[in-house]
This record gives structure tokens, sequence and C-alpha cells, in this order.
């Protein structure tokens, strides 16, 4: 069970945290442009 609920957290963590992390990254690069 732990072996198979820690990879889902991980996926929902990189899920919710990648499209921020890319926001981040992608607004000030739009901008500077």
């Amino acid at each position: 069970m732990k072996k198979v609920s820690v990879p889902s957290l991980l996926l929902m963590i990189i899920l919710v945290a990648f499209p921020q992390i890319g926001e981040t990254i992608y607004t000030p690069f739009l901008q500077s442009t």
C-alpha cells in the first residue's frame, strides 16, 4: 500500500506544482522579452 500511495502522492504534487513552477518561470520570461 505504501509503495503505491507514495508515488501517487508524488504524482499529485508534481501535477499541482508543475503548472505553478512553469508559470513562475514563464511569466518573467514573457515580460522580459
